[in-house]
């Protein structure tokens, strides 16, 4: 059958995998989909460098996969972790893409600084990076609807608040789920959790954030 949603997932700083690969192998959506995975192996936020800049490319990529499966951008979502979200928000404001489902995303410089391992930052220097608040504010308003969850790691916090802040800013749709969860981790996103989650958008457009953990 035809697809009629389209899961995008971004891989994080883990090199030489597709990451949650092995979940949709073992579950369906309840509606046809077309899954696409993605990895950066360079950990350059799947932006690519000054120059050689790779957005532009990947996102002309995911354009003709969507165009040739005739699977509309409001019925993408993208999902990541980390890096991957990042690139989950950055690929879903510069597309307008459905939705997007980010654990933990690294936002911006500033509270990269709060990271206690060296490894975030020299990427980010390395990379075309942009803070994603500054692409939220220049960006034409996407009608993504976000879904963004994070723990209690001080480097998650601090970039939940500017995401809180930059989607305010723009009324965009989002909901923020907070845990308690001191480590940079998945927060509790299993395979079965986020299946519901998605398969809960595709009938109605919104992503939905389970109650904040004190």
């Amino acid at each position: 059958p035809e697809p009629q949603c389209c899961v995008v997932s971004f891989s994080s700083m883990n090199p030489g995998k597709y990451e949650r690969f092995s979940w949709f192998e073992k579950r369906r959506l309840d509606i046809p989909g077309l899954y696409i995975f993605l990895k950066d192996e360079p950990q350059h936020y799947y932006r690519g460098t000054p120059q050689s800049p790779l957005k532009a490319e990947r996102i002309a990529l995911l354009e003709n996969l969507l165009a040739k499966h005739g699977v509309s951008p409001a019925r993408t979502v993208t999902v990541g972790s980390s890096m991957g979200g990042y690139a989950a928000i950055d690929f879903a404001v510069s597309m307008n893409l459905g939705g997007c489902i980010s654990v933990n995303p690294q936002v911006d410089r500033q509270s990269a600084l709060l990271h206690t391992v060296a490894d975030w930052l020299p990427r980010m220097d390395e990379s075309d990076w942009e803070d994603l608040d500054a692409l939220i504010a220049r960006s034409p308003k996407a009608l993504t609807q976000f879904l963004i969850i994070h723990g209690s790691y001080p480097a998650d916090v601090e970039a939940g608040a500017k995401l809180r802040q930059s989607f305010t800013a723009r009324d965009y749709r989002f909901s923020i789920e907070v845990h308690a969860d001191p480590q940079h981790g998945w927060m509790g996103m299993n395979s079965r959790r986020l299946f519901n989650v998605i398969n809960d958008f595709a009938q109605t457009g919104i992503l939905v954030a389970e109650p904040a953990v004190a």
